[in-house]
């Protein structure tokens, strides 16, 4: 075949393999496999290695007196030649093209983030979820505890518009995980429950799955994940803090608490169970039950009110 012919069969197969994949890892059970494409990929690149021209040298040196160097060059070319030409997809133009395509697929399973992360000028929580209870939001077992401040101005004037980027402290006081973690910070002077109030709404991303390794400190993850594609919103272990770094968003100056400082209306929303609702982006970041979220009005950073 030639360079053409070579790179046209690698093309087919890099279009068709994620199709094939994404196939066979939906009709598996296995939750574990569910979990972690990334074991289906590395079979793949695994048997591709194996099979691959020269792979299959040293077994066939055992046993034959000549150095081993010598043994695995000599079948190598031996290989290499009766390999493409019965089997012409394992050329190096293919190989290389699955390899790209298995770094991209691990990578997208390692961490990945829904295009909906952080949407100002959204319903605040009892608008967003329909509760009509007297009273809600009354559990504690996530709280947004402070901002800082990323960029914005030191000071603000009581009152006027504040453009501000943070990142936010959120700290786990529950036993166990809480699940699809929602943030919410009003945007005009109130709370961030209240009917007719607009919020800035937001949800822990980009996850991991587990056993990847997770960062819940430096602000923009990748946050733990146990739940099952597709959801894709991140959860809080036990007694843990995470600090996620929010997107622009724009607030009225105020003092709450009367301590000079600038302070703003918050809610943190959670599930308590892992795969009870379906959570893919800002928008289906909500509490499973009127009383999974907790509100009150959090320190930024040091702006002098």
């Amino acid at each position: 075949m030639t360079i053409k012919e070579n790179v046209a069969v690698a093309i087919v197969f890099l279009v068709s393999l994620p199709g094939m994949l994404y196939a066979a890892l939906m009709k598996c059970k296995s939750r574990m496999l569910r979990r972690s494409p990334s074991h289906l990929v590395l079979g793949i690149v695994v048997g591709l290695l194996v099979t691959a021209p020269g792979a299959a040298a040293p077994g066939n040196c055992l046993g034959q007196k000549m150095p081993v160097h010598q043994c695995v060059a000599d079948n190598s070319k031996m290989m290499e030649t009766r390999t493409t030409r019965s089997r012409p997809w394992l050329r190096p133009a293919s190989v290389l093209a699955v390899g790209i395509l298995a770094i991209m697929l691990v990578g997208a399973q390692i961490a990945y983030a829904s295009p909906t992360s952080g949407m100002p000028n959204q319903q605040c929580i009892r608008d967003a979820t329909g509760f009509t209870q007297g009273t809600i939001c009354t559990a504690g077992d996530v709280v947004i505890s402070r901002f800082e401040v990323i960029s914005g101005p030191a000071s603000c004037i009581d009152g006027e518009q504040v453009t501000l980027t943070v990142n936010a402290t959120l700290e786990s006081n529950s036993e166990k995980s809480r699940y699809d973690v929602g943030l919410w910070v009003d945007q005009n002077g109130g709370d961030a429950m209240s009917n007719g109030n607009v919020c800035y709404r937001d949800y822990l991303n980009p996850i991991t799955a587990n056993p990847s390794p997770t960062d819940l400190t430096n602000g923009q993850g990748p946050f733990l994940n146990s739940e099952l594609p597709p959801d894709v919103c991140g959860e809080i272990s036990a007694k843990a803090l995470n600090i996620y770094d929010l997107q622009e968003f724009t607030i009225l100056c105020q003092d709450n608490d009367g301590n000079g400082k600038l302070d703003v209306g918050t809610c943190s929303s959670w599930d308590v169970t892992a795969d009870q609702n379906l959570c893919t982006g800002t928008l289906t970041a909500k509490p499973d039950q009127s009383s999974k979220c907790n509100c009150g009005y959090t320190p930024v950073g040091n702006v002098v009110f």
